[in-house]
């Protein structure tokens, strides 16, 4: 576990870092800080398994470079893998992030549609999202209940990603 403190807000939790996935059944938090990337938060009531994928770009079409570093891969192996715990029942969805770092970037914009489409494509409701802007976001998703607090920050520093 990570015990970080912010501006009087404890962020405690699995640190999800950019082009990383997680998936807890224990009740875990899961925690990370966006800017341009996006979170999809994924929960899965029937079984408590909650899950999260950081992604910093919207696609690849490379087999040698499926990682979750992209939200084509990343979301659907986080709905795969959420899926061998939970087999059948309802799954439900939140998306953050996709902040514009600087005029004219288009990044955040298409990770957040890249994540749309992959969600909707299988048919998974998205409940909330907090996306677009211009500030950075540290996210706290509890694995226990699904739900998701969203910090917004007017600066993003090297060491919101260290653990």
């Amino acid at each position: 576990m990570m015990d970080r403190r912010n501006a009087g807000i404890e962020l405690e939790g699995v640190l999800v870092r950019p082009g990383e996935l997680a998936v807890v059944s224990d009740g875990s938090r899961l925690v990370c800080v966006l800017g341009a990337g996006v979170a999809v938060c994924l929960w899965a009531p029937r079984g408590q398994v909650a899950s999260m994928a950081h992604f910093i770009e919207p696609r690849t079409d490379d087999p040698q470079k499926a990682f979750a570093r992209y939200g084509n891969v990343a979301v659907v192996e986080m709905i795969r893998l959420v899926r061998e715990e939970v087999a059948f029942g309802p799954l439900e969805a939140q998306i953050f992030g996709g902040a514009l770092e600087y005029p004219g970037d288009t990044r955040g914009e298409q990770n957040v549609a890249m994540a749309e489409r992959v969600l909707e494509r299988r048919a998974i409701e998205v409940s909330s999202r907090d996306v677009g802007g211009t500030k950075g976001r540290k996210i706290v998703f509890d694995g226990r209940s699904g739900q998701a607090a969203v910090m917004k920050v007017h600066q993003l520093r090297k060491e919101d990603w260290a653990s």
